[in-house]
């Protein structure tokens, strides 16, 4: 780890969840302890992403000291599910932002 966080600037992206990306039910036990390690070694913003999938999550993971959360494969299944309806597909991308926003 120390090795990575000598190189990395910006910020630290620490996946939250080992396997593929998408949405989860829970955030990992282990997460708490990741993010400490990280923050331990650098100053760099440490932002948490994979599996990070509902308004709930994100309050967690920010609880546990991250700066910052990072969602992409919600915002996609939004995006997917009202592809041909523009207006319907940007509402619910809105709307999710927005309760993601609110969480935190």
């Amino acid at each position: 780890m120390e090795k990575i966080l000598s190189k990395a600037s910006g910020f630290v992206y620490a996946v939250a969840i080992l396997g593929t990306t998408g949405a989860r039910d829970r955030v990992s036990g282990k997460l708490r302890g990741l993010i400490r390690r990280v923050k331990s070694k650098t100053r760099l913003p440490v932002a948490v992403g994979f599996g990070i999938s509902r308004p709930e999550h994100a309050r967690e993971v920010l609880s546990y000291g991250a700066d910052a959360v990072i969602v992409g494969s919600a915002i996609v299944k939004k995006i997917e599910g009202s592809l041909k309806e523009e207006r319907k597909m940007l509402s619910r991308v809105r709307s999710f932002a927005d309760s993601m926003r609110k969480a935190i």
